[in-house]
């Protein structure tokens, strides 16, 4: 079996879950590559995705105007909101450099590096199975690790209590339709490790239709 992993790191908590993943598949018998956007491991199949100088001006141009306001957020959240290039990667440009026509496509926390529009293109391109590996709730919340007592994520997230900025609070909001729209067209299955994250997955708008694997 051919599996891709996407990651923004192979370091730290969601990176490191990533790696050792990866590793736990090869051991079982399986072509498993990891493709980051920041790596730090001496691993062969740990690939870093390299970008060309074409691309690297464009993205200086791209936050150069487009750079968000920074969000004031309730900390107990952890509301993390990174935008990704819109137009790099390339979808092409991840499976060449993985060098992989994959079967699965194991999405961990990727923010700052891939986009749901980058998924989607991998989806296209690949025809590959799409697999969202939760490490917290953020995949079934429009921006929030950790919702607390928040049951924004059952309905739209709307008038998110995270951001503190009024004008601010449809970022939240934003984030979860298109995460919705990414879901609904792509079906992915949802990998959740405990029965807390089952029940969320069960309950939230954005996941309670699709397939889950319980991961033990």
């Amino acid at each position: 079996m051919k599996l891709l992993l996407l990651s923004t790191s192979d370091y730290h908590g969601a990176g490191l879950y990533a790696l050792d993943y990866t590793r736990y598949l090869r051991d079982t018998g399986h072509d498993a590559r990891l493709l980051v956007k920041e790596k730090s491991s001496n691993d062969s199949y740990v690939k870093a995705y390299k970008r060309t100088f074409l691309q690297k001006v464009f993205e200086r141009i791209y936050h150069l105007f487009r750079e968000p306001k920074a969000l004031r957020t309730d900390k107990k959240y952890h509301f993390h909101h990174l935008e990704s290039n819109p137009l790099f990667p390339r979808a092409v440009d991840l499976i060449n450099q993985a060098n992989i026509d994959p079967d699965y496509i194991l999405v961990f926390w990727v923010s700052g590096f891939l986009d749901s529009n980058h998924l989607k293109a991998l989806k296209r391109l690949t025809q590959a199975k799409i697999i969202i590996m939760t490490a917290d709730p953020a995949p079934f919340t429009g921006g929030c690790h950790y919702a607390w007592n928040c049951v924004g994520y059952k309905t739209n997230c709307k008038d998110c209590p995270a951001i503190l900025d009024v004008q601010q609070k449809l970022i939240a909001e934003k984030i979860f339709k298109k995460k919705k729209r990414f879901y609904q067209t792509v079906k992915p299955t949802i990998v959740v490790g405990s029965s807390y994250m089952y029940s969320l997955a069960e309950k939230s708008n954005l996941t309670k239709d699709l397939e889950y694997w319980f991961q033990y």
